[in-house]
């Protein structure tokens, strides 16, 4: 017998369904789980053994899943993925939220960035980020899981006005000959990254310009031993060659998506933004720009 029930987590609806094999949620009972969207865009699954299936006031479901008894929430729901196990996925931002001055992390890492001057509107899946200029998520200093080797940045993009942008930047103020960004050039208006080394900073703009007022994917793929990448809507637009060998961090600077350190404001909306500490192959880049 299959049985059925609704589940948030993680600011999403699930539809959990139990079933008698051991396939897909984890949970502190004998039962199994397996987990579905309640949108289809929404798809994936999480693992964790704290969820709340809705039943108020319970400190535990009838498969002995366990809650928090005074709110009926997952009671560590920031640990636990929003989306299904990706290799090398470390933070993850799908922007559903409503309201609120946080940016969860749906990875499981639990590494939520602070929101200043920014609110919350209509995103390519759900909510977005939207962003008036004066505003972006801080995600601290500590973003050493981007600096070690080979990363992927992916994210939609929907800018009313181009100009020098930073989608995300960990880098401190002028010169910024350390550290790295990746926006729109106020030249090319167009998708650029631009790398701080020791032997100086270099640069790639992709040669067309992007749009406003639409949702574009734009990715930044980067891997020390090959070249660093732009890819826009799913498809590669430029690269580095050579990519530089090590980056030259400022580890005072703090990664930030939609600005820089004070400057550099996007005036758009954001969502769906993915850090992967591995390079994407480019049919995971082009599934993502789907």
């Amino acid at each position: 017998m299959t049985a059925k029930r609704n589940l948030t987590l993680g600011r999403r609806a699930w539809v959990v369904t139990s079933i008698p094999v051991m396939v897909g949620i984890a949970a502190s009972c004998d039962a199994a789980y397996t987990v579905s969207p309640s949108a289809p865009s929404d798809a994936g699954v999480v693992s964790d053994s704290s969820v709340s299936d809705g039943d108020s006031g319970a400190s535990s479901d009838d498969a002995g899943i366990s809650v928090d008894a005074s709110t009926d929430a997952p009671v560590d729901a920031l640990a636990m993925g929003c989306v299904a196990a990706q290799p090398g996925l470390v933070a993850y931002y799908p922007f559903d939220d409503d309201a609120g001055t946080i940016g969860h992390d749906c990875s499981g890492y639990a590494r939520d960035g602070v929101i200043a001057n920014g609110t919350w509107g209509a995103g390519k899946h759900g909510n977005a980020l939207v962003l008036g200029g004066s505003g972006c998520m801080d995600l601290g200093a500590d973003a050493g899981f981007l600096q070690s080797g080979p990363f992927t940045i992916a994210m939609w993009v929907n800018l009313t006005t181009l100009g020098l942008n930073y989608y995300v930047a960990k880098t401190s103020m002028p010169p910024q000959t350390v550290g790295w960004h990746f926006g729109t050039n106020a030249a090319s208006m167009s998708a650029s990254v631009k790398f701080g080394t020791a032997g100086g900073p270099v640069q790639s703009n992709a040669p067309t310009p992007l749009p406003t007022s639409t949702w574009v994917h734009v990715a930044l793929r980067f891997d020390p031993s090959v070249r660093a990448e732009l890819w826009v809507s799913g498809a590669l637009a430029s690269g580095l060659m050579p990519a530089p060998a090590a980056i030259s961090d400022d580890p005072s600077a703090h990664l930030r998506v939609g600005c820089g350190e004070g400057i550099d404001y996007v005036v758009g909306a954001i969502d769906d933004v993915r850090f992967y500490n591995r390079a994407l192959s480019a049919a995971e880049i082009a599934a993502l720009a789907q």
